[in-house]
């Protein structure tokens, strides 16, 4: 089950997160060796949250929409990254794991853009549009074939194994 929703990220947040996300410091090299399933001109490593404090504040308020505040404690984020798609390029069709909650957020995209595919629904991408899943779904972006650059920013949030009480964390 996929579920859309949109944030109202200003356009200073997310033209911010974009700058960070082109500079090829930030970036994964080995994508164009045929061990990623992703296939474009720039990805940003795993932990993109964890020094950009942009993507940082962007990854909070999608924890939020995402996890309520009764179930917090039992879940966080475990990976965010950023990637540009050109034309020519796509993600092949993969999932990212049962046990997580995964998210694609829109940061800079147009009409023409590749959708984002499950089996049985297809997602245009559509600029500061959140879209939230199941890890265990299978998805993939088909080829871009427009000239703009498909902008995304995604991750993944991810139950945490032993979440103690208050009576075992104070032995009590």
């Amino acid at each position: 089950m996929t579920y859309e929703l949109k944030l109202n990220i200003s356009d200073s947040v997310r033209k911010e997160v974009i700058r960070d996300i082109r500079d090829p410091d930030k970036w994964l090299k080995e994508e164009r060796d045929n061990k990623s399933n992703l296939i474009v001109r720039a990805r940003t490593h795993w932990e993109f949250h964890m020094n950009n404090d942009a993507t940082q504040t962007i990854s909070e308020i999608i924890f939020d929409k995402i996890i309520s505040n009764r179930h917090r404690r039992k879940w966080r984020t475990h990976q965010v990254w950023g990637a540009i798609y050109d034309k020519g390029e796509f993600a092949q069709k993969h999932r990212h794991g049962k046990q997580s909650l995964s998210w694609v957020y829109y940061l800079d995209c147009c009409k023409e853009c590749a959708p984002l595919v499950f089996d049985n629904i297809s997602i245009k991408p559509e600029v500061d549009l959140l879209v939230y899943f199941s890890g265990g779904e299978f998805h993939e972006v088909p080829r871009q074939t427009c000239n703009h650059e498909r902008i995304i920013l995604s991750g993944n949030i991810i139950k945490v194994k032993n979440v103690m009480n208050w009576s075992e964390a104070y032995d009590l």
